[in-house]
């Protein structure tokens, strides 16, 4: 694996952190209002990220 493409998967890694910590944010802000409809789709969103993880681990990995 070249430098550019560590870097390219350390920047997505990164990523995914912040995007599952706000779905982690907004998922408990949307259970504490009762908002049933936001809490479905943060955890969507949150087994999407789990997903692309996957992949990118696949990819990855030998």
């Amino acid at each position: 694996m070249s430098a550019l493409d560590q870097w390219d998967f350390a920047v997505l890694h990164l990523a995914l952190d912040f995007l599952g910590h706000h779905a982690d944010t907004e998922l408990l802000k949307a259970r504490e209002r009762g908002n049933r409809r936001k809490q479905l789709s943060m955890l969507v969103l949150l087994e999407q990220i789990g997903t692309v993880r996957t992949k990118l681990r696949s990819m990855v990995s030998p």
